[in-house]
């Protein structure tokens, strides 16, 4: 502000002017004007001169005053750091659980947690969290037989059951071994039978017995396992009997008497003659000379078999005259040799039996006689032993003994 002079002086004019002019001049001013600086954190924004503003720096902004001249205005613009840490990793195993910034954690993933730092502005914790699986392996299942045992997770079982061993994984989180153990039943039962002197008896296992005891066999049951049977076998008592025969008091007088004395075995007896009656006593009367064979049974249904001779004079006669047989050698080992005598023709028939009444050889059959012959026989075909021979004609009966010899 003054009071200065002016001269003015007009160009073009045919003469120069030259004004002076006394007067004032007014100088207004202009304003820079420093703001207070701005603070904000690092990826926020402010709006500074009508723009949002998000980097540090400086900015100006120009006003227009009341005097119409530019007025600046300064305004400085501060970005605090925000801090973002990882921490280290988390490592769980599966079923387990951690607590991460204050929350009970069990699910694999990435958790945050905000803090303030001392310019208020957000700090950010990042923890990872890892979650190593568990296994839980189901093995083919055990089968053992009642009273083994089988090694399972180191330890010897014998108990049905299912069994857990943990391992550690290479993650060190545990590994379950899951087993079943089945065990089988092994069987064991009785059987009580009992036979006859003489007879046998087949056991579970196969293989035939004649003796009184007790019996065990081993069986693979349809599970593998042994079925274990046993046996308990009884003889029953023996029986032995004596044979005594009256023979008939004359050719076909059919008087004779065949009778049987038996003891032990278990009574009461039973009997049965082969003879034409079937007598069941132990005397059969009535009887024809012959081989009479008598069955004997007990009340454990054992049986003994004997046979007797019934017979007549030990020669051949007839009402006029005599007859006779005579045999050797005896002992006999190859051939025997019969000599028959005969008064009168007949038919007859002559033939070996053993003493259980079996006729085992025919010397001849219905062969007409007469007088003085010879037969052989060749015993070779006939075991060791004592037989009876017996001539039959049309009118009498001889029965004699043979020893045949090897």
């Amino acid at each position: 502000v003054g009071v200065f002079d002016v001269t003015l002086t007009a160009l073009g004019c045919l003469t120069d002017s030259t004004i002076t002019m006394a007067g004032y001049i007014i100088v207004n001013p202009i304003y820079t004007i420093t703001t207070p600086d701005e603070t904000i954190c690092d990826g926020d924004s402010v709006l500074i001169g009508g723009i949002y503003r998000k980097t540090a720096g400086t900015y100006y902004d120009t006003l227009p005053t009341i005097n119409s001249c530019d007025s600046v205005i300064a305004t400085t613009l501060v970005v605090n750091p925000t801090y973002s840490f990882s921490t280290p990793d988390d490592t769980i195993c599966d079923g387990d659980s951690v607590i991460i910034f204050s929350t009970v954690r069990k699910t694999a993933g990435t958790y945050y947690d905000t803090l303030p730092t001392i310019n208020s502005c957000d700090s950010v914790i990042a923890t990872t969290l890892i979650v190593n699986p568990t296994y839980s392996i189901n093995t083919p299942n055990d089968t053992i037989c009642d009273g083994d045992s089988v090694l399972i997770g180191g330890v010897y079982r014998k108990t049905a059951g299912t069994y857990y061993d943990t391992l550690v994984t290479t993650s060190g989180c545990d590994s379950v071994i899951v087993t079943t153990l089945t065990v089988d039943s092994v069987y064991s039962s009785a059987i009580t039978a009992a036979i006859c002197p003489g007879d046998s008896f087949q056991l579970p296992g196969g293989t035939w017995q004649t003796i009184a005891g007790t019996y065990y066999d081993s069986l693979v049951a349809t599970n593998g396992c042994d079925s274990v049977v046993t046996t308990d076998l009884t003889v029953h008592p023996a029986m032995t009997a004596a044979l005594d025969s009256t023979n008939e008091s004359s050719p076909g007088a059919g008087d004779g008497i065949a009778s049987v004395s038996v003891s032990g075995g278990t009574p009461p007896y039973t009997y049965l003659w082969n003879d034409s009656l079937g007598q069941t006593t132990d005397t059969a009367t009535g009887l024809s000379a012959g081989i009479y064979t008598v069955e004997v049974t007990d009340s454990n249904g054992c049986i003994l078999i004997g046979s007797i001779t019934v017979g007549v004079q030990t020669g051949i006669s007839s009402g006029t005259g005599s007859g006779s047989i005579d045999f050797y050698p005896n002992p006999a080992s190859t051939k025997v040799t019969f000599v028959i005598k005969l008064p009168t023709d007949n038919y007859g028939s002559l033939k070996l039996y053993n003493l259980q009444g079996v006729n085992v050889a025919t010397v001849f059959e219905n062969k007409q006689l007469s007088g003085k012959f010879t037969v052989q026989f060749d015993v070779d075909g006939l075991a060791e032993g004592v037989y009876l021979y017996r001539l039959v004609t049309n009118d009498h009966v001889v029965t004699e003994k043979m020893v045949v010899v090897k």
